[in-house]
C-alpha cells in the first residue's frame, strides 16, 4: 500500500509542479537546475507523506476496536487513506508553493526560478535546500493534523 501510494503521490506532484512551473517560465526538457529543484519538491512531497503510514495504520488499529463488519472496515479503511493522502498532497504542496513564490518575492534584486529556468545550478540549490528545510518544519503539522482526525472512540462521560 505504501508503495501505491508513494508513486501516485510523486506522480501527482510532479505533473502539478512541471505544469506550473513551465507555464510561468518556459525552459528546455534538459535542463539539470529545473530537475534539481523538480527533485527536492519530490523529496519535500514524500517526506511528508510518509508521516502518514504511521496515522495510517493507527487508524486501522482504531477502526478493527470498533468492530465493525467487514465491508464497512474496509470502506472506512479506504476513506481515511485517501483523505489522509488528500490533505497530504494539498499540505505539501501548498508549501512547496508558498515556499516558491515567498521566497522568490522576497529576494526583490534576482528573480530565482527565472535563474532555474535559464539553467543556473547554484540558484536551484540553493532553492532546493530551502524547499527541504520548509518541508522538515510542515511534516510535524500535517501529522498534528492527521492525529486530529483519527477515528478515536467515544469517551464515556463518568455520572457525578
Amino acid at each position: 500500500m505504501s508503495l501505491v501510494i508513494g508513486v501516485v503521490v510523486l506522480y501527482v506532484t510532479y505533473l502539478v509542479f512541471r505544469t506550473w512551473f513551465k507555464k510561468r517560465y518556459p525552459t528546455e526538457n534538459d535542463n539539470l537546475a529545473f530537475k534539481i529543484l523538480v527533485a527536492a519538491i519530490l523529496f519535500s512531497t514524500g517526506y511528508c507523506i510518509s508521516g502518514a503510514i504511521q496515522s495510517i495504520g493507527s487508524t486501522f488499529k482504531l477502526l478493527e476496536a470498533q468492530g465493525l463488519s467487514g465491508g464497512i472496515y474496509i470502506f472506512e479503511c479506504i476513506k481515511y487513506v485517501v483523505v489522509y493522502v488528500i490533505i497530504g498532497l494539498v499540505v505539501s504542496m501548498l508549501s512547496n508553493f508558498i515556499t516558491l513564490i515567498f521566497y522568490n518575492s522576497i529576494t526583490r534584486s534576482e528573480d530565482e526560478l527565472q535563474e532555474i529556468a535559464n539553467g543556473k545550478l547554484s540558484y536551484a540549490i540553493l532553492m532546493a535546500t530551502i524547499v527541504i528545510v520548509i518541508s522538515l518544519f510542515t511534516k510535524d503539522a500535517y501529522i498534528n493534523i492527521l492525529e486530529s482526525i483519527m477515528p478515536y472512540p467515544d469517551v464515556p462521560v463518568l455520572p457525578r
